[in-house]
Parts: structure tokens; sequence; C-alpha cells
């Protein structure tokens, strides 16, 4: 892969981040690809006045490449082959940050969708991370609900500015890898008739389980990839790999719902949006290179 500078950015560029931290090896352990985090390039400049946009914690923000590009070990930068301007595109980013208050992003939400729709064969050492990352994954979907915000990952958000530009004519649309999800649909349906279930259980007055931090969930991430650096055989994912200390399919996962057909509904999207690996696999891009951020 070429290496490239600053200086061959562009414009609606899409960078493609490596990360160092452990919710982003999770991430690219699970996505099955080299990359964690999305976004897109808006202005040039020097590192401290050029600007992307990335949806954050707190919704799509911009940031300029000091920041965005900080805690990453490099970067890989892809383009539409297109004739056309990509002003739109540009154009779009910035009024979905101008309007996005109303949005929310947490790694976490995006590992729950993945264990749950994308990746249904996983390493042995993995599986054991399940309950503690999806019980975090539903009760922050549940907490945004209740303040009036909608997931936007990462990924979905640099795709929506292509699809969105310049209209309903869509002149920037492109198609991205997705595995095939029609095996994983089984076991989220039966992981929703289970949270339908128990969500009557917690609305009839049983206590939802306590959510665990994302500190401890870094920490309990940090131990297994401590632990295991080599290939590991990857086995299919089923319901009881989603069970708690006393065989229930994760008393959380259904209590944080409490019997909220939205959140099932949300977290049923998430998971059908591309993911950072998607705009890597997809051959409707092309790469400029690979990028050091320091920069």
């Amino acid at each position: 892969m070429n290496v490239i500078t600053p200086a061959d950015l562009h414009p609606g560029d899409i960078v493609l981040y490596h990360g160092n931290s452990t919710l982003g090896w999770l991430i690219r352990e699970l996505d099955g690809t080299d990359v964690n985090h999305a976004s897109i390039y808006l202005e040039t400049g020097d590192r401290l006045h050029d600007q992307l946009a990335e949806s954050l914690a707190n919704g799509p923000q911009f940031n300029n490449r000091a920041t965005s590009f900080a805690g990453n070990w490099y970067l890989i930068v892809r383009r539409l082959p297109t004739t056309l301007t990509l002003d739109p595109v540009v154009a779009r980013a910035r009024t979905i940050v101008a309007q996005g208050r109303g949005y929310a992003y947490a790694e976490i939400v995006v590992i729950a969708a993945l264990v749950l729709v994308k990746k249904l064969d996983l390493p042995f050492y993995l599986k054991a991370l399940l309950p503690p990352i999806l019980r975090a994954a539903t009760n922050l979907l549940e907490e945004w609900l209740s303040d009036g915000r909608k997931p936007l990952i990462c990924s979905e958000f640099v795709w929506d500015c292509y699809e969105e530009a310049d209209g309903p004519t869509q002149p920037y649309h492109f198609p991205y890898a997705r595995p095939a999800v029609a095996a994983a649909a089984s076991v989220l349906n039966q992981i929703n008739q289970a949270g339908v279930e128990l969500g009557a259980m917690a609305l009839a007055g049983a206590t939802a389980p306590t959510a665990p931090s994302l500190a401890e969930i870094e920490q309990l991430v940090q131990n297994v990839r401590d632990q295991h650096h080599e290939s590991a055989p990857r086995t299919a994912l089923t319901l009881n790999d989603l069970k708690d200390d006393q065989g229930d399919p994760i008393p959380a996962l259904a209590a944080a719902f409490r019997g909220h057909d939205e959140a099932i509904s949300l977290f049923d999207a998430v998971a059908a949006w591309p993911t950072p690996g998607d705009l890597l696999l997809t051959t409707a891009l092309r790469t400029v290179g690979k990028l050091n951020p320091a920069l």
C-alpha cells in the first residue's frame, strides 16, 4: 500500500483508523479487518487548522487532524472514483453535524451489533465477553431513548454523507461489502423474544441487573487481549453463549429494553449499518494510501 502524506488528502476522502484502544482492537477482531473507526475529510490545512467530521460520543462533530488522529497507529484513506465534485458530500457532512445534537455513538454498541448480526463465528475466548458487553450496550440504548437521542455509528455517518448528498438522485451512492446476515436472524429473533418475556418481568417489578461500567468492560477486554495472541478456532454463536450464570438469556438485555419495541428496532437498525471494515472492503472505493497520524 502506498504511503501518503496529509498533502494527499482531498475534501470528501474517507479516513479509516487503526486505533490503539482496547475496544478498537475488539471491533477489529469481530469485524475481521484492520480498521475500527471512520471519518470524512472536509477542509485542507495544517494539522491544527484542517477539518474532519466524525461521529463520536456526543454525536457528529468537527475535529482538526491533530485531535482526530491522536491515539491511532495508522490511517487508511479511501476515495470514491468519480469525475463529480465532492462538494455536495462535504456540504452534507456539515449539515448533519449542525443538526446532530440528537445523536449519540459508543463503540460498545457497535461491538454488540457485530456480535449479534455480523459475526456468529467467534474465537472461544471472546465468548466470555458477550454477556457484560450486551448488558452495557442495551443499557446505553435505553439511556439514549430516554434522552431522545438516536445512535449514529461512525461509519454510518460517513456513508450517509455520500448517500444523502445532492438530493434523491443519489449520484454519490456506493455499495458497501457486508457479510451475509441471514443466519444471524434466528439468534437475534431468539434474543428479541427473550427480551419481550423478560421485559414483561421487568415491568412487573423485576430489578434490572447493573450494567458494568465502560472501564470494567475495557479491563475485561484487555485481560482477554493479553492472554490470547495466537489464532484460535472460531465456533458458531448460539443463544447459550448469551446466558448469565443462572442460565437465563442475559436478563439485563431484556430488562434494559423494558418492553421498548423501539429499543429493539434501534438495535436491529444499528446492526444493519456499514462498519468501518465494510468501508475498507468495498470495491466501490479506491485506496489512496496509508497515512502516519503523527504527520
